[in-house]
């Protein structure tokens, strides 16, 4: 028992004295910040928008009026000529989409017929992407609407029949780069805790290799027993603190994240354990 104890104390005494593991500890933590800090921005604002207005009437100029006022959108004064012009623009990351107003969106829509903008957005960037997408769809759709609803008005139907009647303007969306799309919510547990297996991985195969472990088996089995405790507190700390500076909850209750933690953790100390061995 004593033997356990000393190697309890003595381990505990090296997380906090030996360079390495202070390094260890020091970069889990500014690793873990630096993730959140890149994804703590779940909306992002004045993203770069290019738009071609082919139109030029008073309907396209209320569009990019309503992308302008999007809290999402900045709009750019780019020429965009050509395709090759828009490849270009994604490349040098200038803009993160471009929107495409056609020559007879004004025509179609007193015609009563369904015009179309055209939507390149660059899913380079998962965050950019959607987020513009959202102002760009939401400007769009509520000027529409509202053309709409006033074409019809104007050849005298009824304020309850006009509504129905409404024709949105679709949106043609194309995702440049990566048609996929994720939430944040997703990204920072899943990298933290990646971190975290590193570190503890790390930590636990410290205590088994020759040089830095314990020479008895009880001095080792007590500094296993640290290492372990001291990053069950971290994963406490990563769930509980870290994540609430992002806004992310555990949605389940204690009694099921600790034993689901501690399976986690046992599988690691015998994954170290083979490779220590």
């Amino acid at each position: 028992m004593r033997k356990f104890l000393t190697g309890m104390a003595r381990q505990l005494v090296r997380l906090f004295t030996v360079r390495r593991y202070q390094v260890l500890i020091l970069t889990l933590f500014a690793m873990s910040f630096l993730v959140m800090d890149t994804y703590s921005e779940i909306v992002m604002k004045e993203i770069p928008v290019a738009v071609l207005d082919m139109d030029n009437s008073s309907i396209s100029r209320t569009i990019r009026h309503y992308l302008e006022a999007t809290r999402e959108v900045s709009i750019r004064q780019i020429d965009v000529l050509s395709l090759e012009d828009a490849e270009r623009l994604f490349k040098e990351n200038a803009v993160a989409a471009i929107v495409l107003i056609p020559h007879d969106l004004a025509t179609q829509i007193k015609k009563g017929k369904e015009p179309q903008v055209t939507v390149a957005i660059d899913m380079a960037n998962i965050l950019l992407g959607k987020n513009v997408y959202k102002g760009i769809k939401q400007a769009i759709g509520t000027v529409s609407a509202g053309v709409q609803l006033t074409y019809l008005k104007k050849k005298g139907v009824k304020n309850e029949n006009a509504l129905p009647k409404v024709v949105p303007i679709s949106v043609d969306t194309n995702f440049t780069y990566n048609p996929a799309t994720n939430y944040v919510i997703y990204i920072c547990p899943g990298i933290l805790f990646f971190l975290f297996h590193v570190f503890f991985l790390i930590l636990i195969t410290s205590t088994w290799i020759p040089g830095t472990a314990e020479e008895t088996l009880a001095g080792r089995a007590g500094a296993l027993l640290t290492v372990f405790v001291f990053c069950f507190g971290l994963a406490l700390l990563i769930l509980y603190v870290l994540l609430d500076h992002v806004d992310i909850y555990p949605q389940t209750s204690f009694d099921v994240i600790l034993p689901v933690l501690l399976v986690f953790m046992v599988l690691d100390v015998m994954l170290a354990m083979a490779l220590a061995s």
